[in-house]
């Protein structure tokens, strides 16, 4: 019994020192989330003096780095950080400068099967390669599309992506925001190759079957077959037959490494 006891004190303090630990790191978290008024200039107003926008997307990816282990309070930064991009094509670079997106693998890899913080992940990956300018589909120009190329997706985030949509083929949320994220995903020619290569098309294939009666599953998954499967650049192989298209990105493919529904497209 007394050893009962100093068990169960000792997992006690255990679990308080955790709590205490996610309070502090939740802190400025929960002052950008109860606190913020988001003004037109991009400030956000405190009790104290203002803290710029641009902080604050610091403060949350140091945050995320800090609470890996902890599902609820990502989610809940993720919450705060999509809502500040979505407004604020700064503060979207900014999140790209401060590798954003590394983390955003890492947690797909970290958290396999919750729906709720994958999908969040995948609507912060769709974000993030929105074309400059805010023009989302297909049927433009590479010129015209402006795309953002990320090293994170070409190192190992696109397998990680795909195997996310694989993993949860059941899961309507996940493939509602991952066939989003491809829209903008395969915008970017080296993020076309390496898509066909881990046969992307095919996911996609697998998604509209699984989800044939999800009227926005389905209109997610036709752009983002769209985009697969259209050259990327128009001018420069005008020429290009389709039967040619496999052998060209089989030839150019390096071995790689290891809300609410949203806007319509």
């Amino acid at each position: 019994v007394i050893q009962g006891k100093t068990s169960h004190n000792h997992h006690h303090h255990h679990h308080k020192k955790n709590y205490d630990k996610w309070n502090d790191i939740v802190k400025p978290l929960h002052l950008i989330l109860s606190k913020a008024d988001f003004t037109l200039d991009g400030m956000l107003l405190f009790d104290g003096p203002p803290i710029t926008s641009t902080d604050s997307i610091t403060i949350i990816v140091n945050i995320m780095k800090e609470a890996r282990s902890c599902a609820i309070l990502e989610i809940r930064a993720l919450n705060i950080l999509n809502q500040l991009m979505d407004h604020h094509e700064h503060l979207r670079n900014q999140a790209l400068c401060l590798g954003i997106q590394s983390l955003l693998f890492n947690l797909m890899l970290d958290f396999p099967h919750n729906e709720l913080l994958l999908s969040k992940s995948l609507f912060t990956t769709m974000l993030l390669l929105r074309p400059y300018g805010g023009l989302e589909g297909c049927l433009f120009n590479s010129n015209q599309m402006n795309a953002i190329k990320s090293s994170a997706l070409c190192n190992n985030g696109i397998k990680i992506v795909l195997d996310t949509m694989k993993n949860n083929i059941n899961s309507r949320r996940i493939q509602y925001m991952g066939c989003w994220a491809l829209v903008n995903i395969a915008l970017e020619s080296e993020h076309k190759k390496i898509l066909i290569k881990y046969d992307a098309i095919s996911i996609v294939c697998d998604v509209m079957d699984k989800h044939c009666e999800d009227a926005k599953v389905q209109f997610r998954a036709l752009f983002a077959m769209i985009n697969l499967v259209t050259s990327g650049d128009f001018q420069h192989q005008p020429q290009l037959q389709h039967d040619q298209h496999p052998q060209r990105l089989n030839d150019n493919i390096g071995e790689g490494g290891g809300e609410g529904e949203g806007r319509s497209v």
